[in-house]
């Protein structure tokens, strides 16, 4: 019997948002082991999908109306939903209940509990954000993020969609509001430009926001920033 079917029977038997994350996790893997096309991302798409229909069927409140729930909340999250993507994609052939708890103890965090560096309305009512850097800083961020993650791919797929790419921003760099126009960031890579023979003039450019990245820690995560002076270390054309 597979290990899907077992945790289905588990989770019916006992619901939990533990459980029912475990179950989905082995029946992600089931339905991608022999398909390469089924991607975290796609699976956990139609899963949001599922769980309104199975919400649908719970009239009353019970452990596992609360469990499809939370999982429509962790979903419905752009960050949340990349957290429960990275676990997803992980490759081992089972999962530890420490890692699942781990991801639900962040998730938890994430969902709960207030930004520290949000700010207060002005007094005009415009949100405030706090920092204020140029747009292309906070799109070269999310692709050193993705990146260091294993996740490149999405980041192919968010900057080919402006709409997804200024809530996985707003989401992951706690900003109340976007700077700038990120509709001209369509299909912009920094590693396109670093890598190109003759983008001199253009890998100056980028010296501001990868500095900018490297020596806010505390805004872009101390690992986006690490990676961040790697850059800069590395590539003669964009020295500090």
């Amino acid at each position: 019997m597979s290990n899907w079917v077992i945790q289905n029977f588990i989770y019916n038997f006992n619901p939990s948002i533990y459980n029912y994350i475990k179950f989905k996790w082995y029946h992600f893997r089931f339905c991608s082991k022999d398909d390469p096309t089924i991607s975290a991302a796609l699976y956990l798409e139609n899963l949001l999908i599922e769980v309104a229909i199975e919400l649908t069927k719970e009239t009353t409140v019970n452990k596992k109306s609360l469990a499809l729930a939370a999982v429509t909340k962790i979903l419905e999250n752009i960050e949340t939903k990349n957290q429960m993507m990275f676990l997803f994609e992980k490759k081992d052939a089972s999962i530890k209940k420490e890692e699942i708890k781990q991801f639900l103890n962040k998730v938890s965090l994430l969902m709960h509990n207030r930004p520290s560096n949000f700010e207060e309305p002005s007094a005009d009512g415009e949100p405030l954000s706090a920092a204020d850097f140029p747009v292309r800083t906070y799109v070269i961020a999310t692709h050193i993020y993705l990146e260091i993650n294993n996740n490149e791919l999405h980041y192919e797929t968010l900057i080919r969609d402006t709409t997804a790419l200024k809530e996985f921003i707003s989401a992951k760099f706690k900003l109340s509001r976007i700077p700038g126009r990120i509709e001209e960031m369509k299909n912009f890579s920094y590693k396109k430009i670093l890598q190109s023979k003759s983008a001199v003039s253009a890998k100056g450019q980028l010296i501001p926001q990868i500095r900018q990245i490297a020596v806010n820690p505390e805004i872009f995560g101390k690992d986006v920033s690490a990676f961040a002076e790697n850059i800069l270390k590395e590539h003669s054309a964009i020295k500090k």
